[in-house]
């Protein structure tokens, strides 16, 4: 259990805005190399780990690394944060983050 929080501390103390998921997804990587049998990076930046190569069924997980991401341009005098984004998603989305 210890590692399984220890890996999500770390996941979630890499920054991963869209379009700068380089640190968040080292951090996957350097998780699944301790379960894998192959873990590579395509020149996309995408992230692939292998569990049992000659296994069957073949399974696929896909998911995203990246997070939305916020940078503070201001605090007004009521304690308000106006924020800029960072990397490339769509405003609309954050209501429901």
């Amino acid at each position: 259990m210890n590692r399984d929080i220890s890996f999500l501390e770390r996941l979630l103390d890499a920054p991963g805005p869209s379009g700068f998921e380089v640190r968040a997804a080292r951090v996957w990587r350097e998780e699944a190399e301790t379960f894998a049998a192959d873990v590579r990076v395509d020149v996309s930046g995408n992230s692939f780990a292998t569990v049992n190569p000659g296994g069957s069924p073949h399974v696929m997980l896909a998911g995203h690394i990246d997070e939305i991401g916020l940078q503070v341009t201001h605090v007004d005098e009521d304690g308000f944060l106006y924020v800029d984004q960072i990397g490339g998603w769509d405003p609309q989305v954050l209501v429901g983050q």
